[in-house]
């Protein structure tokens, strides 16, 4: 009878991302998305390498300036990061409503399953969602091309899991009494946890296998399976304690040798996640136009420069703290998107470390260290060797969303109901400053003209014949001129979104105008598309180059 009840909320559950997108649509006043309208230049990335796998391959170069394109690469991003959307585009296909559809499915899916592991109550199920419909980041980022959301279901899946195991471990335990009645009811109890806790362990490790592809920092993940084996093995003892009168050796939860053998699961799992990592990484990505990681810092103290290596630990904190202090204060000045990450996500730390002390939230101590440890880390990590501010508002998306749906856990006493209210407040302030209408970039609504637009470039790219051939190479290849400077000196840039009418399977190699300048007579790649405005369009007619087409400030050429 307990089972349908958790049903129907796991099913209320999955309908909550698409009810909060449904309401955020509603109040933005359009339902029209196309996201060759996207404010995110990473978006056309995601879309046309997915496009091109599902359409039969990639057959052209991504990455970034030619001396570091892939054939067939992904960029600077691990190949893992897009594997929802192709296995989602090989079943229902791939287009430009696509990723909302499987952004939303994934979210959905992960918090019904979360749910369901964790069997909510109604209470704790309405808060999440009132939480949730609160931060408007949500829907921002379900309803684009950004890999965020896919992480982010994925560490929900991960926390329903976590948090079973944590809810499960005193039950057996404190099942078995003296009588022998209720020793074979603890028998059952703890075959029945022995269940669980094979699906917490593999679920757990599957989730951070993945994870750890797709952010090296979630390596910090494994630590949760590997306590759980260890409090297994010490709820085993006290089991055996307390049975050892009528129990074999055997009664205690997990045997030794068990223990051993999952542990070198989890080491074998994490070894393998670094290993695919890296591999993946040298064979699949393309190097950044600079390092994605300033790691100056490191190198001094690795070469004992302690001295300058403290020094300049010490500006670029102060740097990156006053970024951090300004995209925050914009946040309550104006509910800047990527500023509301930040302040979610460190009260949402504060509040959980106080909770750890509260004895009503006992059994979910290990989850609320491992976000506690996790947001203490990675906030040096993005100061001291990320080094943008931006970028970083944007890793600590997870932990803000991960944060609200765990201060929501919290029990309904004093402190459960303060939490709940701090961080409700915060959201409604939010809100109230205008955090629906994000400064950084935005939901990606259809454009006057956009259709059009994108419609004429592949009108034109079909009557040029400009299809990927069979063989993999720079004739597949387009270079996108990021930004350019026109004869006042003004930054001009291009229009990245008509790259979106590019055929599938080609590749994009995103060019700084100061690679191709010096390279004009030598590039590899056999069409350019760039600015009218700027230095390299100019360049391109001294050459005696006339574009295949022009449509707005864009030009595409082709090179040879």
């Amino acid at each position: 009878m307990r089972v349908k009840p958790r049903i129907f909320k796991s099913i209320a559950a999955f309908f909550m991302p698409l009810i909060i997108c449904f309401i955020y649509l509603l109040i933005r006043g359009s339902f029209n998305l196309y996201l060759p309208d996207s404010y995110n230049n990473d978006c056309l990335f995601y879309y046309k390498l997915v496009e091109g796998i599902v359409n039969g391959g990639i057959k052209g170069f991504f990455g970034f300036n030619e001396s570091s394109a892939l054939i067939g690469g992904f960029a600077a991003w691990n190949p893992a990061v897009v594997m929802p959307w192709v296995i989602f585009g090989f079943i229902f296909r791939w287009g430009y409503l696509s990723v909302f559809f499987c952004n939303v499915l994934l979210f959905s899916v992960a918090l019904a399953a979360f749910t369901y592991l964790t069997d909510l109550s109604v209470k704790k199920l309405v808060s999440i969602g009132v939480m949730l419909l609160l931060f408007p980041s949500i829907p921002i980022h379900l309803l684009n091309a950004l890999p965020e959301a896919v992480v982010t279901s994925f560490v929900i899946l991960y926390l329903g899991f976590a948090v079973r195991e944590c809810k499960s471990g005193k039950t057996p335990v404190a099942a078995f009494d003296d009588e022998k009645e209720d020793i074979l009811i603890g028998k059952s109890i703890s075959r029945k946890n022995k269940a669980a806790f094979i699906v917490d362990m593999v679920g757990m490790l599957a989730c951070s296998f993945y994870l750890t592809l797709c952010r090296p920092y979630m390596i910090l993940l494994f630590i949760l399976p590997v306590y759980f084996v260890l409090k297994q093995v010490k709820n085993g003892k006290a089991l055996k304690v307390k049975t050892e009168a009528l129990q074999s050796r055997k009664t205690g939860i997990m045997e030794k040798k068990t223990a051993i053998l999952w542990l070198a699961v989890c080491c074998a799992v994490i070894c393998l996640s670094l290993i695919t990592y890296f591999v993946t990484n040298h064979f699949f990505t393309a190097a950044y136009f600079e390092p994605l990681f300033n790691m100056d810092i490191l190198k001094m103290f690795l070469h004992g420069n302690f001295s300058e290596g403290f020094w300049m630990s010490v500006s670029v904190s102060k740097r990156m703290l006053s970024g951090i202090g300004n995209y925050i204060g914009d946040a309550f000045s104006f509910g800047f998107t990527a500023g509301t990450h930040y302040v979610i996500t460190i009260v949402c730390t504060l509040i959980l470390l106080v909770q750890i002390f509260n004895k009503k939230n006992k059994s979910l101590r290990p989850v609320y260290f491992l976000y506690i440890l996790t947001s203490v880390l990675l906030f040096p990590a993005i100061i001291l060797f990320l080094q943008k501010v931006n970028e970083g508002g944007r890793h600590v998306w997870f932990l803000a969303v991960i944060g609200i749906i765990l201060v929501s856990l919290s029990e309904w006493d004093v402190r459960g109901i303060a939490s709940k209210a701090v961080i409700a407040v915060l959201l409604l302030a939010f809100v109230v400053r205008g955090g629906l209408y994000p400064t950084d970039y935005d939901v990606p609504f259809r454009q006057e003209g956009s259709e059009e637009k994108i419609a004429f470039w592949k009108d034109t790219f079909e009557k040029e014949g400009m299809m990927p051939a069979g063989e993999k190479g720079y004739d597949n290849t387009i270079i996108w001129v990021y930004y350019d400077h026109d004869d006042t000196g003004k930054m001009v840039v291009t229009d990245y979104n008509s790259l979106y009418a590019v055929p599938a399977g080609m590749g994009i190699s995103c060019c700084m105008p100061e690679y191709v300048l010096p390279n004009i007579d030598s590039l590899k790649s056999r069409y350019i598309a760039t600015d009218t405005r700027g230095r390299v369009a100019k360049a391109l007619e001294e050459e005696g180059l006339t574009p295949l087409a022009v449509r707005g400030e864009l030009a595409v050429y082709k090179l040879r």
